[in-house]
């Protein structure tokens, strides 16, 4: 909600800011400034989001803008993204709060999507314990597949070769 257009060097996202109370502050909620590479998958939505404000002649300090947004700059308020994101759960009947919602979803992504181990899941998603982690990535029955099928031929491949023999 609080992040700036000026907190963006054109690859790298520097997370300083928050809002505590509907006032922006120069903090995080932990206290943490977190760097953050930009990838470029994500670069074609900063575009959308700069023609989005020049269609709707919204000038603001912002990356992400609500169009209908009252507020200076028009960022979005944790209210204002609480309620999107529980009409979204509501109409696919899943009930999870914001918080948790995006951070299950981004580590379950990064482990079942992307092949990431846990350790992988920490570093990229920049959580501080290996304990948050498996807090919010769960693993899918088709990622343990994927696992244990590969393991399965290493461990079968390195048996045929030890004994010269198949062994079923």
């Amino acid at each position: 909600m609080a992040l700036r257009k000026e907190d963006f060097d054109g690859s790298v996202f520097t997370v300083h800011r928050g809002f505590s109370a509907k006032t922006e502050v120069n903090r995080t909620k932990t206290g943490e400034v977190h760097i953050l590479p930009s990838v470029s998958d994500f670069m074609p939505y900063i575009d959308i989001e700069r023609e989005k404000q020049k269609a709707c002649n919204t000038v603001s300090p912002y990356f992400f803008v609500h169009p209908q947004g009252r507020r200076t700059g028009k960022h979005y308020t944790h209210v204002t993204l609480n309620s999107l994101w529980d009409h979204a759960c509501k109409a696919v009947g899943i009930d999870i709060d914001l918080y948790s919602g995006v951070k299950h979803s981004t580590a379950s992504q990064m482990v079942n999507e992307d092949g990431y181990n846990l350790h992988d899941v920490q570093t990229a998603g920049d959580w501080a314990t290996l304990d948050a982690v498996r807090k919010y990535a769960k693993t899918e029955t088709s990622r343990v597949k994927v696992l244990l099928e590969r393991k399965g031929k290493v461990v079968l491949g390195s048996f045929r070769e030890s004994n010269g023999k198949e062994n079923g």
